[in-house]
């Protein structure tokens, strides 16, 4: 798990360092996303989704969830594990595909609110 921890770590800092300059919002968002990731990853695992069935990878999960895609399998596993943090997820979870794929345009409010998320997510896996 000190690699998760790490790579969290790692996309933290690079994530609050783009908030620092007056560009980059969506790489912003993106890099909080993937920062939250990896820190839910330290509270979802092992995932026991009964008494019977326990997952310890991500790919076990979606198997158990028969959800479409490993990432909503984790947002999955956080809406069972993790409800405090939730919403905070799946916010990510979309803006960052949004900042991926539909728009790079986003405001330095919208990277504020990212940062925002993470630091509620990072509090709660920590």
């Amino acid at each position: 798990m000190a690699q998760t921890i790490d790579h969290a770590n790692h996309n933290r800092d690079a994530c609050k360092e783009l908030r620092k300059g007056s560009k980059y919002h969506d790489w912003c968002v993106t890099t909080a996303f993937y920062s939250a990731l990896h820190y839910v990853n330290l509270k979802i695992f092992p995932f026991n989704l009964s008494h019977s069935v326990t997952c310890n990878t991500i790919s076990e999960a979606q198997k158990a969830l028969k959800t479409r895609d490993l990432h909503e399998t984790r947002a999955k596993m956080v809406e069972l594990q993790c409800r405090d943090i939730a919403i905070q997820y799946r916010w990510l979870k979309s803006q960052a595909h949004n900042a991926r794929y539909v728009t790079y345009k986003f405001t330095p409010t919208q990277a504020d609110k990212a940062v925002q998320m993470l630091d509620e997510i990072e509090k709660y896996c920590s």
